[in-house]
């Protein structure tokens, strides 16, 4: 017991463990903590806005710039960012007050953000020693407000707020009274099942079930109908019509499930009407639905199951139903479009590229090589004729994303940032501001962020925040996501004021994702080993064989749970190369095939391939390189893009932004990329693009199908090439 009384003694606050005392001494003490605990807050307050008044007049910031810089490089919310951009115009000439009255940040932040007569009456407040908060400056704020008001301006926002609160109370009503008429109709289906569970005959001859139909079996029947009846009522009280035909809103059902729900709910219950029996289990999940009750769970019985009414089928919850890919295909334009690995993951995220531009010859015969289909221009962004081709998409594209040249900024090069030539953000901007996309982002090295460059990247952001856009920045590493190297990715993003979105969060797996070389590249470093299940006809000396296989396990034991380092195109440096030997790899030997038994090297690290490079990146099975690329070429190609993996992450979550659809993140990282399942096939009969990969898509053009085909004459459909 003494050890635990020690213990305590340690844990609890000094006040609660001293038996005894002057209780007021220890009321004082801790004023006086509070209070200069207060005043150091109010110093640390001004210390930024003094900071920050000190840098804008060393390096010409303006105001805008200067905000962003406490954004992105300071990690300041907005809220505190604009309190200290405006602070020296609002509050300076009254510093003196706030700092004798130890008013706290949040305080300063509502004085600076409300009106000079309002804040001259808080100061006056604060001086004569009163206490202020934010909650007294809205206060001083409404009761100025209320003299200076006219009664007929107060009469009208008490009429709008009156009108929004009634709207609300019968929308909540009407609510109210379909799930109250649906669970009248489930519990009358009960009762009466059990007032007539022995009056069903069996008649396997002619029929599954027969019901004896007496009196008060016609009664209790007519009874469900007309609570039916009164549901369908409340429903269509509650949405109006007039609804889809059953047929428009199968087809309906790709782009708004709800409406489509809506339009089956109402002809499910009309035809409820004729089918509800005491007995039945008709409609039971389109009922519970309505009635607010989670569904039944499935349980084995003996009857014939029962068809559930298309309302049931087609729910409006179907973000939950699909996981790895949306099913909204969206229009975008790919910006130094390069190897093709932003691409990729773009058209696996949901995306349809509408142009892909790069000026690298290579470049343009990859991605021409792989997806004949789409529209590549070998051209600069400045190309007069790129703009003009652009320009034609105004306001009819989804997305604009790009790896900007990153060498201006890269570490690897000579990183001249904005006065490198390359440097095409200028361009990028302008398109943007030309396009006017729902939503952009562009990656680029994470050397962006090295604080030579913090000028470069604020006027960049200011610029885009002009055109109309929340801007903002985070950083992505592809080892966090299932690929086996450090490579990190500065994204700036951009979202359209009118998507309703101020700023993203930081996309995080929701489990450990990250692989080694054991488990991802143990077929492409060593084909030859029995081990790494690689097929191949190749056959070797008993002795080569054996040689090489005690050298490929004595690899993985040293390096099997390492990962690669940043995957870089330039030619490598002591520094590059010595980060690769750290984990088995010769980056200064580049071959066009692994090293074969009877070829082990004498230093005992594995020579760099491109297929090594390409696995490394992330990009699937099947993707070609140009053809008349040389070996170093295709390694800057590789090098210099962006992981598949990472721009199908960053691209669905603009996608959800965009359509609404949220997709698991970490689900579709783990599900490798098909590229057959993202080349469109037109259907016979349907002008329209569809994905193999996905289901709902797919189910809703066999439907689509099969309806019409019913009802319309096959010389009126529209056949394909």
């Amino acid at each position: 017991m003494p050890e635990v009384a020690t213990e305590l003694v340690d844990i609890l606050p000094t006040d609660e463990v001293q038996v005894g005392g002057n209780e007021i001494d220890h009321f004082k003490d801790a004023r006086k903590s509070v209070l200069r605990a207060r005043k150091r807050m109010t110093r640390a307050m001004l210390e930024i806005v003094n900071a920050t008044e000190k840098l804008r007049l060393n390096t010409g910031l303006d105001l805008k710039q200067a905000q962003i810089w406490l954004i992105e490089d300071c990690g300041l919310s907005k809220a505190d960012a604009r309190t200290v951009q405006l602070y020296p115009d609002r509050l300076r000439k009254d510093e003196e007050v706030i700092k004798g009255g130890r008013v706290a940040p949040e305080t300063i932040r509502a004085l600076v953000a409300t009106s000079d007569d309002v804040r001259a009456d808080a100061v006056k407040r604060i001086s004569k020693g009163e206490v202020m908060s934010p909650y007294k400056v809205q206060a001083i704020r409404r009761a100025q407000l209320a003299v200076a008001t006219p009664d007929s301006h107060d009469w009208h926002n008490e009429s709008q707020l009156f009108l929004r609160k009634k709207a609300n109370e019968q929308g909540a009503r009407l609510l109210s009274d379909v799930r109250n008429a649906a669970r009248a109709v489930l519990d009358e289906r009960a009762a009466s099942a059990l007032r007539h569970a022995g009056v069903e005959t069996m008649d396997q001859s002619e029929f599954d079930h027969v019901y004896v139909e007496t009196p008060e079996y016609q009664r209790d029947v007519e009874t469900l109908v007309s609570l039916v009846c009164v549901l369908r009522e409340k429903f269509d009280f509650l949405f109006p019509g007039p609804h889809p035909t059953r047929t428009e809103a199968l087809t309906i059902t790709i782009d708004n499930p709800y409406a489509a729900w809506i339009a089956n709910t109402h002809h499910d219950l009309h035809d409820l009407m004729s089918r509800c029996r005491p007995r039945s289990i008709e409609g039971e999940a389109l009922l519970r639905q309505l009635a607010g009750l989670k569904p039944r769970p499935e349980t084995s019985t003996n009857s014939e199951p029962v068809a559930e009414p298309a309302a049931a089928i087609v729910t409006p919850d179907l973000p939950n139903r699909l996981r790895l890919r949306p099913v909204k295909s969206l229009k975008s334009i790919e910006l130094c479009a390069g190897a093709g690995g932003e691409a990729i993951g773009l058209s696996a995220a949901g995306f349809r590229p509408s142009i892909l531009v790069d000026n690298d010859m290579h470049a343009a015969l990859t991605l021409k090589a792989n997806r004949a289909d789409w529209t590549v221009r070998r051209k600069r962004l400045d190309d007069p004729a790129v703009m003009g081709e652009i320009s034609e998409l105004r306001d009819r594209v989804d997305l604009v994303a790009g790896g900007v040249p990153c060498q201006p900024f890269s570490t690897g090069g000579k990183s001249q940032g904005a006065d490198d030539q390359r440097n095409q953000f200028p361009q990028a901007i302008e398109i943007v501001k030309v396009v006017r996309p729902k939503a952009f982002y562009f990656e680029n090295v994470e050397g962006l962020l090295d604080s030579k460059h913090t000028p470069h990247v604020l006027d960049i952001i200011s610029r885009l925040q002009e055109q109309g856009y929340n801007v903002g920045t985070y950083v992505l590493d592809a080892a966090d996501w299932g690929v086996a190297q450090r490579r990190r990715r500065m994204i700036i993003y951009g979202l359209s004021s009118d998507l309703g979105v101020k700023e993203l969060t930081v996309p995080m797996a929701s489990h450990d994702l990250r692989t080694d070389f054991r488990n991802s590249v143990a077929d492409i470093l060593f084909p030859y080993w029995p081990k790494s299940g690689t097929r191949h006809k190749a056959r070797f000396h008993v002795d080569d064989q054996r040689k090489y296989d005690d050298w490929v396990e004595t690899w993985f034991s040293k390096h099997g749970n390492k990962i690669a380092p940043t995957v870089t195109g330039v030619n490598p440096n002591k520094a590059v190369v010595g980060r690769w030997e750290a984990v088995g790899i010769d980056y200064s030997r580049l071959l066009p095939e692994p090293v074969k038994p009877g070829e082990l090297p004498s230093n005992g690290l594995a020579p760099v391939t491109i297929p090594l490079l390409m696995r490394l990146q992330g990009f699937p099975t099947g993707w070609q390189l140009s053809p008349k690329a040389s070996l170093l070429v295709q390694r800057r190609l590789v090098a210099n893009a962006f992981p598949p993996v990472l721009a199908r992450i960053v691209g669905q979550q603009l996608h959800g932004v965009i359509s609404g659809e949220q997709i698991d993140l970490t689900a579709a990282a783990l599900a490798p990329i098909n590229l057959e399942a993202l080349k469109p096939a037109v259907r016979k009969g349907f002008n329209r693009t569809r994905y193999p990969d996905d289901p709902r898509h797919e189910a809703a053009f066999q439907i689509r199908y099969q309806m019409e085909a019913e009802t319309v004459p096959d010389h009126l459909f529209e056949y394909g090439d």
